[in-house]
């Protein structure tokens, strides 16, 4: 008696479109969640590079208040800024599924504090007037902490699109590059 493959066939069809369907629906769902987190990390990673700017010793120095308590006051802001970002950073640093993004973290969580603290000790040097040797340290700590900062914008970007996705025509959601 000879085999009747339609039957076959038609079950493994049956069975094969919903799995893709489903496989499909799956990848989209777990690409929409890795851009939900990339937004909230985008978000991260602009309050360091605008705290970065504002902690910029030359910027800082340059723009220096000399009324009484006028740098008291602007550096209570900054200090609870760079607190606020370095507790972001950190847990960044504790939870990102990334590796990559995790290390940048916690490093640039150090760094953006010590850029913060050397910036300060220049500006009440100047304040005091004081020569010391604090605006060559600040601006090396600064540039380290830039440097950092660029690292981890790459490595949010790169975590939000993870390379070797397998991407055939029919799950892909935009144009092939």
């Amino acid at each position: 008696m000879a085999w009747d493959w339609g039957p076959t066939f038609g079950a493994f069809i049956g069975a094969g479109i919903p799995a893709a369907l489903t496989y499909a629906a799956l990848r989209a769902d777990a690409r929409q969640r890795r851009h939900a987190r990339q937004w909230e990390d985008a978000d991260v990673v602009a309050d360091v590079q605008a705290l970065l700017s504002d902690i910029d010793p030359m910027r800082r120095t340059i723009n220096l208040d000399p009324v009484e308590g006028a740098e008291t006051a602007r550096w209570e802001d900054l200090d609870a800024r760079t607190k606020d970002v370095s507790r972001r950073l950190l847990r960044l640093g504790a939870g990102h599924p990334s590796h990559r993004v995790r290390t940048l973290a916690q490093r640039l969580a150090v760094e953006v504090l010590n850029a913060a603290t050397a910036t300060k000790w220049v500006v009440s040097d100047m304040l005091k007037g004081r020569d010391g040797n604090y605006m060559e340290v600040a601006q090396r700590d600064h540039e380290t902490a830039n440097a950092t900062a660029l690292e981890l914008k790459a490595a949010v970007e790169s975590a939000g699109n993870p390379p070797g996705a397998a991407r055939w025509w029919f799950f892909h959601d935009g144009p092939r590059t």
